[in-house]
């Protein structure tokens, strides 16, 4: 068994399949109005999104163009898409879900009302719930592992072959022998 899996199967309350997944959208701090004036999230800014499941050292970054909270729900998607397309190899897992965005866990939860703007995106992540068993909970930014980890900080066991999109598994690099990066 790998480190990774004994900690898993070690952190879970059932036994071998409980998994964090953390995951962050972050956009420029500068005030930009967007077409209809308005300051803040509904702005559109070339943000930067990803997510992290460090118990595999897996790491992932992408620009993302859109509001704050589309960014965010866009990096809560594709680590919702990338576990889909890994369903060999993660689908024995739940995933905890954590986010330092209090706006997508209270919307994704039922405890917000979602704005009309980003009612599509919160249709996508309630879809990923029939196909992926996972929770979604928050927390502080400083403890999102997605925004403060390092991918040297996560060494892998390199007998797990992960890709992020299934049609084309080029997409990932090993690098040496203990990590694997997403390109």
């Amino acid at each position: 068994m790998s480190f990774a899996l004994y900690k898993a199967w070690m952190s879970s309350d059932k036994g071998f399949n409980f998994i964090q997944a953390y995951f962050f959208g972050v956009s420029p701090t500068h005030k930009s109005k967007d077409s209809s004036g308005a300051i803040g999230a509904r702005s559109q800014y070339e943000g930067l999104m990803g997510f992290a499941v460090p118990d595999f050292g897996i790491i992932y970054r992408s620009q993302f163009k859109g509001s704050l909270y589309e960014i965010q729900y866009s990096a809560l998607i594709s680590l919702l898409k990338f576990i889909d397309n890994n369903k060999k190899h993660l689908g024995q897992f739940t995933f905890e879900i954590l986010t330092d965005s209090a706006l997508v866990v209270y919307q994704v939860n039922n405890k917000k009302h979602i704005t009309r703007e980003l009612e599509p995106y919160c249709l996508a992540v309630w879809n990923h719930q029939s196909k992926i068993k996972f929770k979604i909970s928050w927390v502080p930014r400083e403890e999102n592992a997605a925004l403060i980890c390092d991918l040297k900080s996560f060494p892998v066991n390199n007998d797990i072959k992960i890709s992020f999109d299934s049609e084309n598994p080029s997409k990932l690099k090993e690098l040496g022998k203990s990590h694997i990066s997403l390109i």
